[in-house]
């Protein structure tokens, strides 16, 4: 049976408004509709049973020639895309591009020959075009960056579905090992420190639909961090359901080491420029304090914990102060909790909070420290006095920046700083089971140690002057004659700064100068005035006891310059009882 006989054209096919033309094996032309002719200008008769190829050598090299290979043998339709068949015949401004549909015509399963309908696919074809010559001109843009461009869609693992060139050099994967696999491949390496505050900022900015900036440390395939700065935002659909991530990031670890370096210089272009005995609220030229203001700058510099070491009255929390200002935190919370002055049985939920109906008399939520002080620093005074049992939930603060307020189930998290201070022996407190040593570890990781006012006399006329200024500007006749300086010179002071400047400020007042010569003993102690009532006046044997107390107790505290530790020994009190009754009866210094 012949082509023709099988294929018998109607009136509709010739009439259609696409092209179709008809061709056998050999490529032979059969049948040519009016649309054929307009479109090429040639008649049926002029290339009916001419091989298609010697009419339009053009397309002889396309995949046109290739639809009888084996593996198109079972195949009923091939579709050809965008062939621009008839390019001799049309100038380059009206040129067109077709898409080829192609089916086979058989007789008894064999293959007689084809039919082929034209789709003009212009219109698409130059947009395909102008598509892929833009994206080619936005990968070449992203592949010649310095760092890594990235786009992840919003699946299960967050898979990436591009990165950029840069990321070799960026973070040490190709950008084969990076596409197709899940984002977790480069989040993993982010800073333990700095991984939750990434998520947090990531999804805050999604869910306002806002851009999200972020900066951290990234580890290389090498084993080294490096800073990163990494921009980027959502991408939504017509509906404002999240489909994607797109992002940006970029090598900052010159500009953070530069950045670090100027405010350390700073700080001491500060200090010797108007004087390198000032640092924050410390005074001080000698070489202990010198010591001490590199400490301060280096830890300025981390964000690692810190364990200041000194006696009552050497300015432990002025150190503390003086690292948050110049630290990354400066602009969030600075928070002092005397440790040894809560007591045992709130402090837990004074440092998690706690939720309402958490235990009688919990009428509403409370915060705790933790998330007061979040992105901030904690100064936690009076470490020493924190309980075992505190110590291993603060642990896990310390290690997952994790904690659960009482009566709560809910897990939350705050990234803090902590900056501890003590005078006691954290090591021996160890030794004595009364801190657990992996709390030591993570709290001894840069101690500081401040030097008594007995080890630099030389600050001593420094502190004289900085007091004299402070008192000036209170409205006191603030002048301290050589004589009172000298003396003040050759004194000991066992209650370091603290009782100078009361020393100063009593001089100040009184025009005499009154030094703790010596502290007495609990039986050298002068017995407290107490007013006894009358015969007829009742009275209760506690109030009695409780007012002598105090102030036996706030007399104590007064010759000692309150220096908390000595009086607590004079007592026979431990630390934690004295704490306890100072806050009971409202003491301060005056």
């Amino acid at each position: 049976m012949t082509l023709s006989e099988v294929t018998p054209w109607n009136g509709a096919v010739e009439s259609a408004p696409t092209g179709i033309f008809v061709v056998d094996t050999q490529f032979r032309v059969k049948y040519w509709n009016a649309m054929m002719e307009e479109i090429t200008g040639i008649s049926l008769n002029h290339i009916l049973d001419a091989c298609l190829f010697d009419v339009f050598p053009g397309i002889a090299d396309t995949e046109f020639t290739r639809i009888y290979d084996e593996e198109r043998l079972d195949e009923n339709i091939v579709e050809l895309a965008f062939f621009d068949l008839f390019s001799e015949y049309h100038p380059p401004e009206n040129r067109r591009y077709y898409t080829l549909k192609i089916s086979r015509i058989r007789d008894k399963n064999e293959t007689i020959g084809s039919v082929i309908v034209l789709e003009d696919t212009t219109t698409g074809f130059a947009s395909k075009k102008a598509l892929e010559e833009s994206e080619r001109r936005l990968s070449t843009l992203m592949d010649n960056l310095p760092g890594m461009a990235y786009r992840t869609k919003n699946d299960e693992n967050w898979t990436l579905e591009y990165a950029s060139r840069g990321s070799k050099e960026m973070v040490g994967y190709t950008q084969d090992d990076l596409r197709g696999h899940p984002m977790r491949i480069f989040r993993k390496r982010i800073h333990e420190d700095d991984q939750e505050k990434i998520s947090k900022k990531i999804k805050e900015a999604v869910a306002e639909k806002k851009r999200y900036e972020l900066f951290y440390r990234h580890l290389t395939t090498s084993g080294e961090y490096k800073w990163v700065w990494e921009q980027g935002a959502g991408v939504f659909d017509d509906a404002g359901k999240l489909v994607a991530l797109e992002g940006y990031v970029n090598d900052f670890t010159t500009q953070k080491i530069t950045e670090l370096e100027l405010r350390r210089e700073n700080e001491r272009l500060k200090s010797s420029s108007r004087d390198r005995y000032r640092l924050g609220g410390m005074v001080g030229k000698s070489e202990g304090m010198q010591k001490v203001y590199d400490l301060i700058l280096s830890a300025a510099a981390t964000d690692t914990n810190v364990i200041i070491y000194g006696e009552s009255g050497t300015g432990k929390e002025l150190v503390a102060r003086a690292i948050h200002e110049l630290s990354q935190r400066r602009d969030n919370a600075f928070l002092p909790v005397n440790c040894g002055a809560i007591s045992e049985t709130i402090l837990e939920r004074e440092f998690f909070g706690h939720t309402k109906g958490a235990f009688t008399g919990a009428g509403s939520e409370k915060k705790g420290y933790l998330e007061a002080v979040n992105n901030g620093t904690l100064f936690l005074d009076e470490l020493g006095e924190i309980s075992l049992p505190l110590q291993i939930k603060l642990l896990r603060v310390l290690d997952e920046k994790g904690y659960t307020p009482v009566g709560s189930t809910r897990t939350r998290h705050s990234n803090i700083r902590i900056v501890a201070a003590t005078n006691r022996n954290l090591r021996e407190q160890v030794r004595k089971k009364r801190m657990r040593q992996d709390f030591f570890y993570r709290i001894h990781i840069l101690p500081i140690y401040l030097p008594r006012l007995s080890d630099r006399k030389e600050d001593i006329p420094l502190l004289i002057d900085f007091f004299q200024d402070q008192f000036k500007k209170q409205g006191h006749d603030a002048h301290i004659p050589a004589s009172v300086k000298d003396a003040f010179g050759n004194h000991d002071w066992p209650g370091n700064v603290r009782e100078l400047k009361n020393a100063v400020l009593r001089y100040i007042t009184l025009r005499r100068i009154d030094f703790l010569k010596h502290a007495p003993e609990p039986d050298e102690t002068e017995a407290a005035v107490l007013d006894f009532p009358s015969p007829d006046q009742p009275v209760k044997l506690r109030s009695m006891v409780a007012a002598y107390e105090k102030q036996i107790i706030l007399k104590m505290l007064e010759k000692n310059q309150w220096n908390r530790t000595r009086v607590a020994k004079h007592l026979g009190i431990d630390r934690k009882t004295l704490f306890t009754k100072i806050k009971q009866y409202q003491l301060a210094p005056k």
